[in-house]
């Protein structure tokens, strides 16, 4: 940046602070457990196919790592993580997460989505599916996810749900 204008590089370093608060806000001091997003001097190479991206506070340096691609399984739900979002799937469901899922540095997230019905037996041609706007929250902690859907608008919970990185997850569609 040493080649650019004064106010580019200030307008830079602010557009930069401003990213890296929201990503890390309000995680300064916490301590470090089973974190995602915490100070680091040194970026280091995550494992398992997550990905770090780096951003800075006051001086320090984050690392914030996305949920890695892979499946995750638990009773009546899947969850297929990859580059841009993820799909789900239950027993009479299936919903969408159309960006990439980036817990916070205590593994919360927190990503809108959608969310269809589906029903058992024959369906006729013109039947329209019932999708809903949802939000996915959950927590991550190792390879042990709690999800909670949520339906936009009513606030109803959608269900509640326990998913482990790489289980075969325990669906039963409906048909």
């Amino acid at each position: 940046m040493s080649n650019q204008h004064p106010r580019t590089q200030l307008l830079c370093s602010v557009l930069l602070l401003l990213a890296s608060a929201f990503v890390c806000a309000g995680q300064r001091g916490e301590a470090a457990g089973d974190t995602f997003c915490r100070p680091r001097s040194v970026l280091e190479r995550r494992g398992e196919g997550g990905h770090t991206l780096k951003s800075s506070v006051g001086g320090e340096v984050f690392e914030t790592e996305r949920l890695p691609v892979g499946s995750w399984g638990g009773k009546h739900i899947g969850l297929q993580v990859t580059e841009r979002g993820a799909t789900v799937e239950y027993d009479c469901a299936h919903g969408t997460i159309g960006r990439r899922i980036v817990p916070d540095r205590n593994g919360r997230f927190d990503v809108p989505g959608t969310h269809t019905e589906e029903s058992g037996g024959p369906v006729r041609q013109d039947a329209q599916p019932r999708t809903y706007a949802v939000r996915y929250t959950g927590r991550v902690r190792g390879a042990r996810m709690s999800l909670t859907v949520t339906r936009g608008g009513t606030g109803k919970v959608i269900g509640t749900y326990t998913l482990v990185r790489g289980q075969e997850p325990s669906i039963f569609k409906c048909r």
